[in-house]
């Protein structure tokens, strides 16, 4: 082909393009000639576009490609001006606040809760809640509960200033207090007994031990002036509560007072029977804190504080344990009280004898109390009685007051006829020309009534009232179980020696 048909050919092309292109800009950009109506009753209908203004049907809509056209081929609507206006974030859902994280030197090991009020564990230095520790060892365990050590001594101290230190964590954090409402409470408690009371809990708190004991001389006064008081008398949960609060105080000066502090302390604590006759769990609880720093009180060079610690152990009948009196007895207890049993002791002697009950009756060996002399001692305690038959009347009802406690004591003992035997003074001799102290006169005296003691009657087994007759059946059953005790210890001696010699002759 040619140059020139080529040229031809593309001019042709050209313009064939340039034709439908053309072509396609007037089929798109045309104006619309009709309208694609639908009616309302759903069929297509196709209207010419109105050129002399009329208006279309207003019973059609508009539909189709030449209705899109159509559209298109109208001027843009304007857009309604609309104020700007603040959208505002919707508000944020409310997030719980994160508890804060409490230090572990403020956590109570037992409850795993705050130790609002702490104390220390002085043989471990582990810290506790008081409530929780008191709820434990009441219980009567001797072991601390987060290092699992047996303690023979427990020794209980407050600490002030980090429970002063917890309170301020716990107001900045805003975590309940506990002991702010228990505090409060045990104010109002108090409150009926009087204002002096709150002075005197702060002077047995203060840094000064003697002025402590000072205090605390004044606190057992005036719990022997309660039970003489019968307003305060009716006062179970107020005389509860004041004792609690301070048992503590003086449990310490039990222990680290000199001997004026620490008698007094011990004689105030005592008074949780009479005065104060606070529960058996308080009671339990003194049994564990205090036994011990009273039973090495009756070595003390001071009577009183030797009589005081008596009165002390008397109040724990029931309540030692065995391994708590154990201790006590290999504290040298036992030879102590003995030595208060002597005619010369200045103070009554019927608190030491008690006391060797309630050590006794939890001891499986009884050999100790009579190696001491114990033994010898109570009987001679017992046959005192009739000596004091022509004394005045206080002296004999201090008398019958030490038959009384000295015969429990032999009994809890298991003392035999042929230990009761022996020779007594003229003087202590009946009006029929013979003493005849038995096992089974021990528990006419145990069991003696009130109205013995002072006078009203000539014989111990007379005018007893109902408890009392009670109290001598159930001492009946006493006596029956120790002496089957005895005769089961007798025999074991008895084996243990016949054992022991065929060694010997083994040997």
């Amino acid at each position: 082909m040619s140059v020139h048909e080529q040229v031809g050919w593309l001019s042709l092309a050209a313009a064939a393009g340039f034709g439908a292109a053309g072509w396609w800009w007037l089929v798109q950009h045309r104006p619309p000639r009709e309208i694609i109506l639908l009616s309302l009753d759903g069929h297509a209908v196709a209207h010419p576009i109105p050129t002399d203004g009329t208006q279309l049907p207003v019973s059609y809509l508009l539909t189709g490609p030449a209705a899109l056209a159509r559209v298109q081929a109208a001027p843009p609507a304007q857009a309604p001006q609309v104020a700007p206006r603040l959208v505002e974030d919707p508000p944020a859902a409310p997030q719980a606040e994160e508890e804060p994280e409490v230090p572990e030197a403020f956590l109570d090991p037992i409850s795993l809760g705050i130790a609002h009020d702490p104390v220390v564990l002085v043989g471990t230095g582990a810290i506790y809640s008081r409530e929780s520790l008191f709820q434990w060892l009441a219980t009567g365990s001797r072991v601390c509960p987060k290092t699992n050590i047996l303690l023979k001594d427990i020794e209980v101290v407050p600490l002030t200033a980090l429970r002063q230190t917890i309170r301020e964590w716990c107001e900045r954090h805003g975590v309940a207090q506990p002991q702010a409402a228990n505090a409060a409470a045990n104010e109002a408690a108090l409150a009926p007994l009087g204002p002096e009371l709150q002075g005197l809990l702060a002077s047995l708190r203060g840094g000064d031990v003697r002025l402590r004991g000072v205090a605390a001389g004044k606190i057992n006064n005036m719990f022997i002036d309660w039970q003489r008081t019968p307003a305060i008398l009716d006062m179970a949960e107020a005389r509860t509560a004041a004792f609690k609060d301070m048992m503590l105080d003086l449990l310490w000066l039990l222990r680290h007072g000199d001997y004026y502090g620490a008698g007094v302390a011990a004689a105030a604590l005592s008074q949780a029977d009479a005065a104060m006759r606070v529960g058996e769990d308080v009671r339990h609880l003194l049994a564990t804190l205090g036994a011990l720093p009273a039973a090495r009180l009756l070595h003390a060079t001071d009577v009183y504080a030797q009589h005081s610690a008596a009165r002390f152990l008397s109040i724990m009948r029931g309540l030692l344990g065995g391994e708590l009196a154990a201790h006590v007895a290999g504290a040298g207890a036992l030879s102590a009280l003995c030595r208060q049993l002597q005619p010369g002791f200045p103070y009554v002697r019927c608190s030491a004898a008690v006391a060797i009950v309630a050590i006794m009756e939890y001891l499986p060996n009884r050999t100790e109390l009579r190696r001491v002399g114990g033994v010898q001692a109570l009987r001679r305690m017992v046959v005192e009685v009739y000596e004091a038959e022509d004394a005045g009347p206080t002296k004999q009802m201090h008398a019958r007051y030490d038959c009384r406690d000295a015969a429990h004591a032999l009994i809890a003992a298991c003392a035999t006829d042929e230990e009761l035997a022996g020779q007594v003074p003229d003087s202590f001799v009946d009006h029929e020309g013979v003493l005849e102290l038995t096992a089974d006169m021990l528990r006419v005296f145990r069991s003696c009534g009130q109205a013995w003691i002072e006078g009203r009657v000539p014989r111990p087994g007379q005018g007893l009232d109902p408890q009392e007759e009670e109290e001598l059946t159930s001492s009946d059953e006493e006596a029956a179980e120790a002496g089957e005790e005895a005769e089961e210890e007798e025999a074991h001696a008895r084996a243990d020696e016949s054992e022991w010699e065929t060694d010997e002759e083994g040997a």
